[in-house]
């Protein structure tokens, strides 16, 4: 049995299983604020807050956008095409998990006015 983790800063993946990546997210700039939109037209991914504290942000088409406080080990589910952000504190561990091949040729990313210069 393998044991991972990671103390590090921003994020990590620390699994590829088949069709599977699990990354940890922890506090960095891009995750310090609403600064970015990103969605993936073809997978899920789930977020699962482990400490500290977080924040989902999704947007849907018509710019309407949403602020979900997370809640301590409840599985955040962004659905195909949903654009979202996550706003972490500096103590926050997130648990992520999502299809392998998520990656550029199936996500768009939209970086806001004056938003991270690390995205």
């Amino acid at each position: 049995m393998e044991q991972l983790t990671y103390t590090g800063e921003g994020y990590k993946t620390v699994l590829m299983a088949g069709e599977w990546r699990v990354a940890f997210l922890r506090y960095a700039e891009r995750f310090s604020r609403l600064c970015q939109w990103e969605r993936h037209f073809e997978t899920h991914e789930c977020f699962i807050l482990l400490s500290g504290e977080g924040t989902m942000y999704t947007r849907d088409d018509a710019g309407t956008v949403s602020a979900v406080p997370m809640q301590i080990n409840v599985i955040y589910d962004v659905l195909p095409g949903e654009w979202h952000h996550i706003v972490v504190s500096e103590d926050a561990t997130v648990l992520i998990a999502e299809n392998a091949d998520t990656g550029p040729a199936n996500s768009e990313k939209v970086l806001l006015e004056g938003g991270c210069s690390v995205c």
